[in-house]
């Protein structure tokens, strides 16, 4: 088989994207979504039900449409129209809000407290970012890409909790060499100029984490008890004392319980660290290899 030349693989994205550029096309889409939603992934549909669906009338225009979606959204087989994956991305980005929502400007209070002054942290979400955040500082601890639809139905307190945790599930995935986003291959380097445009960054922790996809647009800056903090290991150190993950790894801080970190690095090649997570008498120290992946661990106390 050739090689694919560089011109032939803008053109096919090229292609498959023009396909959407119809409303019927795109109800088209939403449809055969909703019908696997409702019947399950795999679930097919007529030819007669789902013109009636999507609302048009004329049977040659709709069968146009379909031929023009198929191969790379749709298939048919014994006579049921199927979605396939492209069309669920599709259907899910729109249902997120990534095209068409205007979210506006929203800001409150957290019950955070800032690591460095112990403010109350303030939340707001514009132009589809989250940001977590000191005033008396002048400084974030998180900024998260949320598309509009997730805003939907919650509260901003609501918005934030599932971004920390979105973040969390993130980091963990890109942690193993998986990009979250478009399933390339993600990378890992630490320490990184804890300068550098952050998209999570935790006041007072000067070893920085890069994960980086080959392939995309993934970029996050991260500190690495964050990274820590997303490995089952830690996680269930955490909960077991009923303390949040997510807000342990960007504050610092868990409530009364006393919490500390400590983090070093050795930068001989290859690259190691040691994290250490202490909670009152119990802790776990974890050692880490070049792509910050857990290569032992020890636990004190209770843990």
């Amino acid at each position: 088989m050739s090689e694919r030349t560089e011109q032939e693989s803008v053109d096919l994205p090229e292609t498959v994207f023009s396909a959407l550029g119809d409303e019927t096309r795109l109800r088209i889409l939403l449809e055969l979504a909703a019908v696997a939603n409702e019947r399950g992934v795999g679930a097919g549909v007529s030819f007669s039900e789902l013109r009636q669906r999507v609302g048009v009338e004329d049977s040659g225009r709709f069968n146009y449409h379909l031929d023009k979606l198929s191969g790379s959204f749709i298939m048919k087989r014994e006579g049921q129209y199927i979605p396939l994956g492209p069309t669920m991305e599709v259907a899910s980005a729109v249902h997120a809000g990534t095209y068409s929502s205007e979210p506006g400007e929203h800001s409150t209070e957290s019950d955070w407290h800032c690591p460095e002054c112990d403010d109350r942290l303030l939340l707001q979400y514009t132009g589809e970012l989250l940001f977590l955040w000191c005033e008396r500082d002048d400084g974030y601890l998180l900024a998260y890409g949320m598309p509009p639809g997730a805003f939907e139905g919650r509260s901003l307190e609501e918005l934030a909790a599932v971004t920390y945790r979105r973040a969390t599930m993130e980091i963990n995935t890109a942690r193993q060499g998986i990009c979250p986003r478009c399933w390339g291959h993600a990378r890992v380097s630490y320490p990184v100029d804890p300068e550098a445009p952050p998209q999570l960054h935790a006041a007072g922790d000067a070893v920085q984490t890069r994960l980086v996809c080959d392939r995309c647009w993934l970029r996050y800056n991260v500190p690495l008890r964050a990274v820590v903090a997303s490995s089952p290991t830690v996680r269930s150190l955490l909960r077991r004392d009923g303390l949040d993950p997510v807000r342990a790894a960007i504050t610092g801080q868990a409530g009364d319980t006393t919490l500390d970190w400590a983090v070093s690095v050795d930068e001989e090649d290859p690259v190691r660290a040691s994290v250490r997570l202490e909670l009152g008498t119990d802790g776990v120290a974890v050692d880490l290899d070049e792509d910050a992946r857990i290569i032992d661990r020890r636990h004190s106390g209770q843990a």
